[in-house]
């Protein structure tokens, strides 16, 4: 069974004043499990959004995000990285 996502995004808005905003970005139940299924339906998701005062990403315990090899987490900071 492959449970439903949840993803929500911090930005900071500004000038002239800066504040940091929180908003739900999506819901998604991808087609895979585990890191390649988050990836798939982050990538979906922030597909048109504009990215360039996204600052971070918050994920839950789960070992599909936070699994040292390959999790959700350590995919995303190779993609960055290349």
């Amino acid at each position: 069974m492959i449970d439903n996502k949840f993803c929500s995004c911090r930005y900071v808005c500004g000038p002239p004043y800066y504040e940091l905003k929180t908003v739900l970005l999506y819901v998604a139940q991808p087609k895979s499990g585990g890191a390649e299924g988050l990836l798939e339906a982050s990538v979906s998701a922030l597909k048109g959004v504009n990215c360039e005062n996204l600052f971070g990403i918050t994920i839950d315990g789960e070992s599909a995000n936070t699994g040292k090899k390959d999790g959700l987490w350590q995919i995303l900071i190779f993609i960055v990285s290349c």
